[in-house]
């Protein structure tokens, strides 16, 4: 008979306190990070003649196996850590299916860019482990990411605050304010490349607003800036009276892949290098000249925000 638990452990109990400090490796790291998602933790014995049933069930469950003798186990007995807190790489820690399926189907979609993944790389989570915030929970940060954004804006630039800075029409964003974000827009004299850097806020909110299905957002191109005005447009009569029948989160699978895959198309090489953004360049605008913009900002892009926009140093401001 074998006493098996499969339970939720902290830091604590994989690096123990008999244990020799160690540093961080890949299979600590993916352990702790199975670790953290775990959501049901049991312990139990297993009789010896029913060994054979525990790797398809722990496969099945998605779990690790903490044993008596202090190692951590693949559902198939290898072992993950040992009991000196060693990690074998070559043990297959498990994942749900889902979520090894979107790992493959992720690189095939990648298969051409100029940076791969490592192959060794666990997959993302799978749906059954997201747990989902309810639809206004998403909305009411997202309001408070566009009323930052747009006093940032127009602090940077000294030009009014565009709708969706005014908390006459942003009252649900205003009041979603974290105290940082509070704290930015009572100080006045929060200097302006601070503020411009807040701006990028609005890439925040859009990508939240997706999720929320708002048309007005849109994560397709990964090297495209939001697009402000089509997106306050769109939830604007939100911003005032949300109405709870009118939105609703995407699918968890559909948030996952569009996600992992638009994160991985904002790399820092290839094709894409070159509208890699920094929030740091971001300041000045449209009315600055261009030879002093091209300056501060190399490869500017222009990000429209109402008739504002901030100059593109390849072109004419306007």
């Amino acid at each position: 008979m074998i006493e098996v638990s499969v339970l939720l452990a902290s830091m604590s109990q994989i690096a123990r306190a008999d244990r020799p400090p160690c540093s961080l490796t890949a299979t600590r790291y993916y352990v702790w990070r199975h670790l953290q998602r775990v959501r049901h933790h049991v312990s139990f014995e297993v009789d010896d003649a029913d060994l054979a049933h525990i790797e398809p069930w722990a496969q099945a469950a998605n779990a690790l196996l903490f044993l008596p003798d202090g190692s951590i186990r693949a559902p198939d007995g290898a072992v993950v850590i040992d009991a000196a807190g060693e990690g074998d790489p070559q043990a297959a820690l498990p994942h749900p299916a889902d979520a090894v399926a979107r790992r493959a189907r992720t690189r095939t979609l990648l298969a051409d860019a100029p940076l791969q993944p490592p192959a060794g790389m666990a997959p993302a989570l799978g749906e059954g482990e997201l747990v989902l915030r309810g639809a206004g929970e998403v909305l009411a940060p997202a309001l408070g990411l566009l009323y930052v954004a747009a006093r940032a804006h127009a602090r940077a630039t000294g030009l009014p605050a565009i709708p969706a800075g005014q908390e006459a029409h942003n009252p649900i964003g205003a009041a979603a304010l974290t105290s940082q974000k509070q704290a930015f827009v009572t100080d006045e004299g929060t200097d302006t490349d601070a503020a411009a850097a807040l701006t990028w806020r609005y890439e925040a909110a859009n990508t939240l607003l997706w999720a929320l299905g708002v048309t007005g957002a849109s994560i397709d191109d990964s090297a495209a800036m939001a697009d402000v005005d089509r997106l306050w447009a769109s939830v604007a009569p939100l911003a005032r009276r949300p109405d709870g029948q009118a939105i609703r989160l995407r699918p968890a699978g559909e948030s996952s892949m569009r996600w992992t895959v638009r994160g991985s198309n904002t790399g820092s090489s290839g094709r894409r290098a070159r509208k890699r953004w920094r929030p740091e360049r971001r300041r000045g605008d449209g009315a600055a000249p261009r030879a002093q913009l091209a300056d501060q900002f190399p490869e500017r892009c222009r990000y429209r925000v109402g008739r504002y926009r901030y100059a593109d140093v390849t072109g004419e401001a306007s």
